[in-house]
């Protein structure tokens, strides 16, 4: 299954829904999707809903850990329809601590305005090294028990970005 990401505002919420694999490759428009959310005025609330989330990689979910340090306590920031898979891959990272958890399933959505805001893969690595290493960077200051597990990623992607 090709991973899509898809999001809609309205009323200054913002819906994302992941499709497939929440991963490196989606990150760029997810990235700044969150950029345009931190600059508007009228952003009153984010829910990412993970009922068609196959995974989720540690790129994607540094993204929502920036996001959700740079919210925290401006708007409620959601995750609807975990899995206990999901939930334990975000809890056992700190995510949890700037997200809150709904734990009924929410089925009820419209979805018919969401826009695909990813067209796709990005081929080029050297767009997505700043990314990647910006996410591992983020769940390393969320919570240093994530060093050790993220410490050669974020050394070898400093590295690779030295002239």
């Amino acid at each position: 299954m090709e991973s899509k990401l898809l999001y809609a505002t309205q009323d200054g919420v913002t819906l994302f829904q992941v499709i497939g694999r929440g991963t490196y490759k989606i990150c760029p428009s997810f990235r700044k999707c969150c950029e345009d959310l931190l600059a508007a005025k009228d952003a009153t609330g984010v829910t990412i809903d993970l009922s068609r989330c196959e995974s989720m990689d540690s790129t994607f979910m540094g993204i929502m850990v920036m996001l959700g340090i740079k919210m925290r306590g401006k708007i409620p920031l959601l995750v609807v329809n975990a899995k206990p898979v999901h939930r334990t891959l975000l809890d056992g990272i700190g995510v949890s601590r700037v997200w809150r958890f709904v734990d009924e399933p929410v089925t009820d959505m419209n979805w018919h305005n969401l826009a695909q805001a990813s067209a796709g893969a990005i081929k080029d690595m050297t767009n997505l090294a700043p990314i990647i290493l910006e996410a591992h960077q983020a769940l390393i200051d969320l919570d240093p028990a994530n060093l050790p597990k993220f410490k050669d990623v974020v050394e070898l992607l400093k590295a690779e970005q030295q002239p």
